[in-house]
């Protein structure tokens, strides 16, 4: 590193020198210069051939073999080297067309992902010396493929250890139903239905998992769904049963799916039936009141306009289609009384003056008429 400093120092004399006399010895600098650049470039070459094939650690290990590439970069990369290679193409001395700073930039990358995933790495070995289980493994394995895709080992890891998970899953799972613990069989389907899988799973397998879910469904979802929904019509919940009803809805439709004989208990089913019946009632009331509301603001908020009789009668005659036998609460009967007299004054009113004006007209009409008759 110390002769290749050298170098770059006796460069950048020469070009700050006001005597750039183009002797041997600077022929024999340029020619050194030259060579320690094809030198660097081909070490670039091997390391950005290496990251390419996704050997990040070789070309690591390649770079920090001394000279260290990026520090020798640095220094040939010196500031006033586009002025070199100008004197140099005007002298005709040993030249090199540019360093490959575009492999140091992937060198640099390579360095900040080895960084990144050191921590991950370490924990990774550390779980396959420990023989750890296979979810733990799969859990850190995941992070590193995801992180370091241009590398398809990992991947192809990730897919042999996922494949290895999955067949333990079901044998788990169908050791935890023989055994009825089914808090074990519950975690085992979680695990399953929640995991971003990178394998493609097996038809015959999804079939056999959904077995177990269903045994799990029927064994302790259900029945505990089923409390919870008669716990929520003693107190009345209507939004809580609304929520119930729905997951009972997908999850009896997803045992049916499953081509599972199973069918609830009849007095359970009587029973779960009743409720979501006064839950169809209630909310088919809510619905009813609601509109009935709506049409009584409408109403108010006619009158309130000074709208006419015409459109007021239509509007009473849509609400007493939510009242039984269509008769009206009394303030609503009181208030379009009211209105009604009002209006019907109003145009009283109007016709008198209407009748008043033509009464006028006319007399003075009789009075031009008389006038116009004396005159002749």
């Amino acid at each position: 590193m110390l002769a290749y400093r050298k170098t770059v120092e006796e460069i950048q004399a020469y070009l700050n020198s006001p005597d750039q006399t183009a002797d041997e010895k600077i022929r024999e600098l340029a020619s050194r210069y030259a060579a320690v650049c094809r030198e660097i470039n081909d070490r670039l070459r091997q390391c950005q051939v290496f990251v390419e094939q996704g050997f990040r650690s070789q070309a690591i290990l390649l770079a920090e073999v001394e000279p260290n590439l990026l520090d020798t970069i640095a220094l040939l990369d010196f500031t006033e080297r586009d002025e070199w290679e100008e004197v140099a193409a005007t002298y005709g001395w040993d030249r090199v067309f540019g360093l490959k700073l575009d492999a140091a930039d992937q060198i640099n990358q390579a360095y900040e992902i080895e960084e990144e995933l050191r921590p991950l790495l370490k924990q990774h070995r550390k779980l396959a010396l420990a023989h750890a289980p296979l979810q733990q493994r799969i859990e850190v394995l995941r992070q590193i493929a995801g992180k370091d895709a241009s590398v398809v080992n990992w991947q192809e890891d990730l897919t042999e250890y996922e494949k290895a998970r999955i067949h333990e899953l079901f044998a788990e799972g169908k050791a935890a139903l023989a055994a009825n613990d089914l808090a074990t069989l519950d975690t085992l389907l979680r695990e399953w239905q929640h995991t971003p899988w990178a394998v493609k799973i097996p038809r015959t397998v999804s079939e056999k998992m959904e077995g177990l879910f269903v045994e799990l469904a029927t064994r302790q979802i259900l029945p505990k769904l089923s409390s919870d929904i008669i716990d929520a019509r003693k107190t009345a919940d209507v939004a809580r049963l609304q929520e119930l009803r729905s997951q009972w809805d997908q999850l009896t439709k997803r045992i049916r799916d499953s081509g599972s004989d199973w069918k609830p208990a009849s007095d359970l089913s009587t029973q779960v039936s009743r409720i979501f019946d006064w839950l169809n009632s209630r909310l088919k009331q809510s619905a009813h009141e609601k509109s009935q509301r709506q049409a009584i603001e409408t109403l108010e908020d006619a009158m309130a306009e000074g709208e006419p009789l015409e459109e007021i009668e239509a509007l009473v005659k849509r609400l007493r289609s939510f009242y039984a036998g269509g008769e009206l609460p009394p303030h609503i009967t009181d208030n379009l009384k009211k209105y009604r007299w009002r209006q019907r004054a109003n145009i009283a009113g109007q016709i008198a003056m209407w009748l008043v004006g033509l009464v006028g007209g006319l007399v003075v009409l009789f009075i031009i008429l008389q006038a116009f008759l004396k005159s002749r």
